[in-house]
C-alpha cells in the first residue's frame, strides 16, 4: 500500500474513533464494552460497521475499524491509534464543570478560557453553543447564555442527519471521500463536546474542544506517528509582502476588480501553497493545523530525508514567487522538530514560542535560497511596464501584465462563482490561476469532477451541490438589478448627507497575546481557537453584510477591509463590533481596532488603504497607551473622522446624531450656527489644557441665540452635566458626523425647513 494512501485510512480511523460519543449522548446503548474498554468505543466499532463495511476494501476497512479499539490495542495499527489518541487528549482541561444533570452535554465556546494578567477576562453569564450542524447564520454560530435544555433529542436529529449523509459518499475515490468525510465531521460536530464526562474514571472534563476539532487532531498525530519515530515537525509557512502587493495599484479603469482579484488570490495561496506541502510529503488534508492570513501551520512525522524536502518546497515556492512577482512577495518555511512531550501542555507552548522566533529569524533571511538567481528570475520579458501594477512587463498588443488581467478576471468571476477547486495541473479556459510547482486555483459555476479538490462557497449542503467539501471566504458586494457590481460612485451617491465612501481597515486586537493566553495550551485548542476566529471574519461576516451596499475587498483570519457609502459602512462597523462581542463570549481581552478613511469615490484605493491604516494603528497606540495608565475599561475601538471612539461612543454618537440632524433639517437650528458650535467645542479641545473657560458662557450663548427647540436635549448631547460639565470625549466626532450628514440636503427639506424657521421666528 502507498504512503499516501495508508495515512488516508488512518486519517478516516482517527476521525471515526470517537464518534461512538455522539451515539451515546443520543440515547443509543452499548452491548458490551470488554473488547473496547469504553462504551463510547464500542458504539464507534458498530458506527463504522453501519457506514463503511460495504464501501471499502476488507483490509481498507479494517484498518478504519481499528480506531474503535484505541483503548485496548493489540495490533499495530491500533497501538498507532491509541498513542495519537493519547497524545490529543492530553488537552482535556484538569478544570471540572459542574454538570449535575449528564444529559446536559454542550460545548463551551473556547473564547471562555483566555485570561491575561492585566485583563479582567471574569465573565457575568455561562455560555455553550448549540447543537445544530454548522450553519453561517447568528443563531447557529454564536454562543448562547444560560443553562441549556436536555440534549438527547437534539443528539438523536444531529447524530441521523450525519448518519444518512455519511450513507451517501462515494469511496470509488479514497482522496476524494476523505475530504467529504473530513467536511461532514466539521458540518455535524464543531458543536459536539468531545469530552464532558468519563463514567469510567469518574472524572469531568470542562468541554471547550469539539468532537470535530479533537478528532481530525488524533488523525493528523495518527499520520504523523506512522513513520515510527515519535518525533514530530511543527511547520509554519509564512507568506510576507502581502500589504504592500495588494495595494500597488494605480487607479485606472478596472482597479475595483483587480483588488478584488488580487485580494481573493492572497486569501488563498497560503490554501494552496500548504496543500501543496501535504501532497509533497504525502499527508492527507488533516495534517494541515490552520491556514489563512498570509501563513499555514502544519504537522508532519519525522523521518529521514525530510528537512531536506522541507528546503526543496520552499526553493520551489520562493523561486515561483520570484518569477511571477518580482519578489514583491517572499515565502519563508520554519520548522521545529519535537518529541510527545512538545505536543501538550506547557510542552507544546515553549514548541511554538520556539517556532515562533525561528520565523522572526528565516523572515530576516528571506529569498536566502534563491538569492544566486534571484535576478534572472525577477525580470520578466516584455514591452514595457503594465500601467496598472507599476511592476509586471506587458506583451505586444496587450493594456496590462498577464497578473493584472488574471486578477481582473478573478475580481470578475468572484461575483458569479459558487464553487472553488485546487488542482495541481493547470486547467485552461477556466477561472483561476496557476503558479507552476506549487498548483492552481478555480472558480466555478458548476462542480467538475476531473479537478482534484471542489469545494461549494460558503454552504455546507456540499453533498447534493456535487461538491467534496465547504470552503468559507468574504466575497460579497453590491449589486445593482441587473446584477453588476456597483461602482465606488454609485456607492459615494448612496450615501446620506455628504457623497463620500468610507474605507474601513480593522483586525484583531494583541492577537499573539491572545493565543498564548490560552490557559491549557495544546494542539487543538490552538487549531480551535484559529478556525473559531476565521469563521467570524471569512464565514459570519459575508452573511453579514448581505443586503447592504457594503463592498468587500477582503476578510479573514483576523481582518477585514471594507468599503461602502460612509454613513452606512459606520454604523455597519458598529453593529459587526456588538456581533463579534456576542460570538466571542464577551470576553473583554477579545477585541478588534478599525480604522476608517472617508474621502471621494475616485481617491485611489492604495492611498485610502495607507490612511485607514494609520488611523487603525492610531487605535492600537491609544488602546495600548489606556491599558498601562490602567483604563481598561475604556478602550477605543473606532477612530472615525480622527476621533478616536469606543463602542458606547460610536452608540450615543448615532442615536444623538439623528437628532441633531432632524433640528437642522427642520429649521430649529441653522447648519451655519451648528457649525459656529462645532468650531467653539473644537479650540475648547485644542486649548483644553489652558483652561479656556470663555469656552462656557460662548457655547451656551450659541445655544440659546440658535437653538429653537430642545435646547436642553442639545446641550446634553455635547455637555456632561454629571461629570463638572465637561465637554464630552465623542463631542467632536458627534458635531462633524451631524454636519456631514446634513451637507446636499434636498430642495424639500430646504424649504420645510425655511417655513419652520420663519414660523419660530414670526
Amino acid at each position: 500500500m502507498d504512503k499516501y494512501r495508508y495515512r488516508v485510512l488512518l486519517a478516516l480511523g482517527g476521525l471515526f474513533h470517537d464518534v461512538g460519543k455522539l451515539l451515546d449522548r443520543a440515547g443509543e446503548k452499548a452491548e458490551g464494552k470488554e473488547d473496547f474498554g469504553y462504551a463510547h468505543a464500542e458504539l464507534s466499532y458498530r458506527f463504522i460497521e453501519r457506514v463503511l463495511k460495504n464501501k471499502l476494501s476488507p483490509n481498507d476497512y479494517q484498518m478504519v475499524l481499528d480506531s474503535a479499539f484505541h483503548h485496548k490495542p493489540k495490533n499495530q495499527e491500533q497501538r498507532l491509534y491509541q498513542g495519537a489518541d493519547i497524545y490529543s487528549s492530553k488537552e482535556r482541561s484538569q478544570e471540572q464543570e459542574d454538570i449535575s444533570d449528564k444529559a446536559i452535554k454542550r460545548l463551551k465556546p473556547i473564547f471562555l478560557g483566555l485570561e491575561v494578567d492585566f485583563f479582567n477576562s471574569q465573565l457575568d453569564k455561562d455560555y455553550y453553543i448549540e447543537l445544530n450542524k454548522l450553519e453561517l447564520t447568528k443563531d447557529v454560530l454564536f454562543p448562547k447564555d444560560g443553562t441549556p435544555e436536555e440534549s438527547n433529542k437534539l443528539y438523536q436529529d444531529l447524530y441521523t442527519s450525519f448518519e444518512n449523509e455519511l450513507n451517501k459518499v462515494d469511496f470509488s475515490d479514497l482522496h476524494k471521500a476523505f475530504l467529504k468525510v473530513y467536511h461532514l465531521f466539521y458540518k455535524y460536530c464543531w458543536c459536539v463536546p468531545a469530552s464532558t464526562y468519563d463514567r469510567e474514571r469518574g472524572t469531568k472534563h470542562y468541554p471547550d474542544i469539539s468532537l470535530f476539532d479533537h478528532s481530525r487532531m488524533v488523525s493528523a498525530i495518527a499520520c504523523a506517528l506512522s513513520t515510527n519515530k515519535e518525533r514530530f515537525l511543527l511547520v509554519d509557512g509564512d507568506i510576507s509582502g502581502i500589504q504592500e502587493f495588494l495595494f500597488s495599484l494605480s487607479n485606472i479603469k478596472g482597479v475595483a476588480k483587480r483588488l478584488r482579484g488580487r485580494s481573493f488570490f492572497l486569501s488563498v495561496l497560503p490554501h494552496l501553497v500548504a496543500r501543496a506541502l501535504l501532497k509533497e510529503l504525502e499527508y492527507p488534508l488533516c495534517n494541515l493545523i490552520y491556514a489563512g492570513g498570509g501563513k499555514f501551520l502544519a504537522l508532519f512525522g519525522y523521518e529521514e530525508g525530510i528537512e531536506d524536502k522541507l528546503r526543496s518546497f520552499a526553493k520551489r515556492v520562493e523561486e515561483a514567487l520570484i518569477r511571477e512577482f518580482g519578489g514583491k512577495l517572499g515565502f519563508v518555511l520554519s520548522w521545529i522538530d519535537t518529541d510527545k512531550e512538545g505536543l501538550s501542555g506547557e510542552g507544546f507552548r515553549e514548541t511554538m514560542k520556539r517556532l515562533h522566533e525561528r520565523v522572526s529569524l528565516q523572515k530576516k533571511r528571506k529569498f536566502s535560497l534563491t538569492m544566486e538567481v534571484f535576478e534572472e528570475l525577477a525580470y520578466g520579458q516584455g514591452d514595457g511596464m503594465c500601467p496598472s501594477c507599476m511592476w509586471g512587463m506587458v506583451e505586444e498588443g496587450k493594456e496590462v501584465c498577464k497578473w493584472c488581467e488574471v486578477f481582473f478576471e478573478l475580481g470578475n468571476a468572484l461575483t458569479r462563482a459558487k464553487y472553488i477547486a485546487f488542482d495541481t495541473h493547470m486547467w485552461l479556459n477556466r477561472w483561476g490561476f496557476y503558479l507552476e510547482g506549487i498548483g492552481g486555483v478555480y472558480l466555478l459555476e458548476e462542480p467538475e469532477e476531473d479537478l482534484e479538490e471542489v469545494y461549494l462557497i460558503n454552504h455546507t449542503d456540499f453533498l447534493e451541490k456535487g461538491a467534496d467539501g465547504f470552503f468559507f471566504f468574504a466575497n460579497y458586494v453590491p449589486k445593482n438589478e441587473e446584477g453588476s457590481t456597483l461602482d465606488f460612485e454609485t456607492l459615494a451617491e448612496r450615501a446620506k448627507g455628504d457623497k463620500k465612501i468610507a474605507f474601513a481597515r480593522g483586525d484583531v486586537d494583541f492577537l499573539g497575546l491572545i493565543f498564548q493566553s490560552i490557559k491549557e495550551y495544546s494542539l487543538s485548542r490552538l487549531a480551535t481557537l484559529s478556525r473559531s476566529l476565521d469563521l467570524f471574519f471569512s464565514g459570519y461576516l459575508n452573511e453579514f453584510l448581505k443586503g447592504s451596499d457594503i463592498y468587500t475587498l477582503y476578510a479573514g483570519g483576523d481582518d477585514f477591509f471594507l468599503i461602502g457609502p460612509w454613513d452606512q459602512l459606520v454604523k455597519k462597523i458598529l453593529k459587526l463590533k456588538v456581533d463579534f462581542d456576542r460570538y466571542t463570549a464577551c470576553n473583554p481581552l477579545l477585541n478588534f481596532s478599525v480604522g476608517f478613511h472617508i474621502d471621494r469615490p475616485e481617491v485611489p484605493v492604495r492611498f485610502a488603504g495607507e490612511f485607514a491604516r494609520e488611523e487603525e494603528d492610531k487605535v492600537k497606540w491609544e488602546k495600548t497607551e489606556r491599558i498601562e495608565r490602567g483604563e481598561r475599561n475604556k478602550l477605543p475601538h473606532f477612530s472615525i473622522l480622527n476621533e478616536l471612539l469606543t463602542k458606547e461612543e460610536l452608540k450615543n454618537s448615532l442615536v444623538n446624531s439623528r437628532k441633531l440632524v432632524r433640528l437642522i433639517k427642520k429649521g430649529y437650528v441653522g447648519r451655519s450656527a451648528f457649525y459656529r458650535i462645532y468650531m467653539l467645542m473644537k479650540y475648547y479641545k485644542e486649548q483644553e489644557k489652558n483652561k479656556w473657560w470663555r469656552f462656557y458662557p460662548l457655547f451656551y450663548y450659541q445655544v440659546s441665540r440658535n437653538v429653537w427647540e430642545n435646547e436642553k436635549e442639545f446641550i446634553e448631547s455635547f455637555i456632561d452635566e454629571n461629570n463638572d460639565y465637561l465637554l464630552k470625549d465623542n463631542a467632536l466626532f458627534l458635531a462633524k458626523y451631524v454636519i456631514m450628514k446634513t451637507r446636499n440636503m434636498s430642495e424639500n427639506e430646504r424649504e420645510q425647513g425655511y417655513k419652520n424657521y420663519m414660523e419660530v421666528h414670526l
